[in-house]
């Protein structure tokens, strides 16, 4: 992958990345304790980890990170029903994940191959999380 590709991979992902930390952010407001509050608060924290994460790559490949954020939340957010949210959460988890996997294979830096591999692993591991909730909540609503 060519310089300028990545880095605007980077920031696409960084983007998207924030506006995860947002989203999250919102479903959690309406929570009562539970599992799903701690789900999603693990979520939440993995995602700012992320942001943080690509940053300091960005910042490494000598650019300044995008300051936007992806409109991901705005439209999470307008999505009525938890379940229906985290099924919407697990498309952009998804996206982010596919781009990950293209991303892996084109990398040299050691550093960021581990970085990516983690955020992979991470996000595979919240969408099963979300997916085990969904069930218990349409089950619970059947």
């Amino acid at each position: 992958m060519k310089r300028d590709e990545l880095i605007e991979l980077l920031n696409r992902l960084l983007e998207a990345e924030r506006s995860g930390v947002r989203a999250v952010s919102g479903m959690l407001k309406p929570l009562q304790e539970g599992e799903l509050k701690e789900g999603l608060k693990k979520a939440k924290g993995d995602e700012a980890r992320y942001v943080a994460g690509l940053h300091h790559f960005l910042k490494q490949l000598g650019v300044t990170p995008s300051g936007k954020m992806g409109d991901f939340a705005d439209k999470l957010l307008a999505i009525d029903g938890i379940a229906e949210q985290l099924r919407f959460l697990n498309r952009g988890q998804g996206w982010v994940a596919r781009k990950i996997e293209a991303l892996l294979p084109t990398l040299t830096d050691q550093a960021m191959r581990d970085f990516f591999t983690e955020m992979l692993d991470t996000h595979r591991k919240n969408i099963a999380w979300a997916e085990k909730m969904i069930e218990q909540l349409t089950a619970t609503v059947a």
